[in-house]
């Protein structure tokens, strides 16, 4: 959790409201005991940040990462839509 703490002051000293822009997290290594025992207590904490897009996953299992990338793709075509909606009007 301190982790993602400095992630994001880390973010905003590089480029002011980056941390802002959509996103989610990714918990990684569950496949390990000890990361099953913290998700909860994780949950929780993101719970209260407000933050609604986490991922438990497992990079050597490949669980959950078929989400994740599903995730990014709605990301991406929100993003082209979002685009092409302002070329749009700037073109009237």
């Amino acid at each position: 959790m301190e982790q993602f703490e400095t992630l994001k002051f880390e973010l905003e000293q590089y480029q002011t409201g980056l941390s802002e822009k959509p996103h989610a997290l990714l918990a990684n290594k569950m496949d390990l005991d000890e990361a099953k025992e913290n998700a909860n207590a994780f949950k929780e904490y993101v719970a209260s940040l407000g933050i609604k897009d986490v991922f438990f996953v497992s990079g050597k299992t490949g669980a959950n990462l078929r989400d994740v990338l599903t995730f990014i793709r709605r990301l991406k075509d929100r993003n082209k839509t979002a685009t092409n909606d302002v070329n749009t009007c700037q073109g009237e």
